[in-house]
């Protein structure tokens, strides 16, 4: 999850079991001025290999790549300069490294950790163009074919120091942090014994991370502590700053459903309820 200047954006997995391919990764979107969140998960491409986004500082501008399920042997991108209303298509040739962030973006430069290791640097800068006005994808869960439009341009690839990232992401060496001053990175969070189950980026620096047991922890920015957040909501897979100062979103799944619960102090109240449409069989 990574909240930018256009907004704030979250990835969950909703559906049901791994193995059948009933899991979907869902896209959600809230406007920067708060109100409720959307669904805006790109079309057309099966994503029940997951999602990873790199989102700039500032704008409504969020590039997505779909991790290869269903026997793709390459990651589709989805591009968007409107905040999730309209995608153009592209694609990396081979595979996104599983890990969070491994795609970031600085101005016109494109980085992604690819599974071996390597990152691909692309100097593909430019959004293509949106669909026509009026024009509306059918949701799909069919995989891109290798005539998406591909992303790279005078393309890179280099092998990164030791120490590359692992599936649990606690000493992971992400890739946004190879793009910023030493002092933006936060303070270390000490998760005991346990896995950090989810974790995402916000606004002047913060970090959130969804701990097991139902904990949540935050740090506000370069140079402040890590806090413990009120017990989550049951079945929560990602917590965010809320629109207020001092607030969060937890959004907690059950299926198809998102419930996104919202809270300032010691409580969280059930603030939206969302049916996503999951074509469950469609993938298997």
């Amino acid at each position: 999850m990574a909240a930018a200047g256009g907004g704030t954006w979250g990835i969950v997995e909703m559906g049901g079991s791994a193995a059948q391919e009933n899991n979907f990764w869902e896209l959600f979107a809230r406007p920067a001025a708060g109100g409720p969140w959307r669904l805006v998960t790109p079309p057309a491409v099966a994503d029940n290999g997951g999602l990873v986004v790199a989102a700039p500082a500032a704008g409504q501008r969020l590039d997505v790549a779909f991790r290869p399920s269903q026997g793709l042997t390459f990651s589709p991108l989805a591009l968007t300069g409107e905040g999730g209303k309209t995608w153009a298509t592209g694609l990396i040739d081979t595979s996104v490294a599983d890990v969070p962030d491994a795609l970031a973006r600085s101005g016109g430069t494109m980085l992604a950790l690819l599974s071996d290791g390597a990152v691909d640097q692309s100097s593909a800068g430019i959004l293509p163009a949106p669909p026509p006005a009026g024009r509306r994808t059918r949701r799909s869960r069919r995989p891109a074919g290798p005539g998406a439009a591909a992303h790279q341009h005078s393309k890179r690839r280099h092998r990164p120091a030791p120490g590359r990232p692992g599936r649990d992401g606690q000493r992971a060496r992400r890739l946004e942090r190879r793009w910023h001053a030493p002092d933006r990175v936060p303070p270390p969070l000490s998760s005991g014994t346990g896995q950090v189950l989810a974790s995402g980026t916000g606004s002047g620096g913060s970090v959130w991370a969804l701990l097991p047991g139902g904990r949540a922890e935050a740090v506000a920015g370069p140079g402040a502590s890590w806090r413990a957040l009120p017990p989550v909501p049951r079945d929560t897979a990602a917590v965010t700053a809320g629109a207020g100062s001092g607030a969060f979103d937890a959004l907690a799944v059950a299926g198809g459903t998102l419930t996104v619960s919202r809270g300032t102090g010691g409580a969280w109240d059930q603030a939206q309820v969302i049916k996503v449409p999951l074509q469950y069989g469609s993938s298997s």
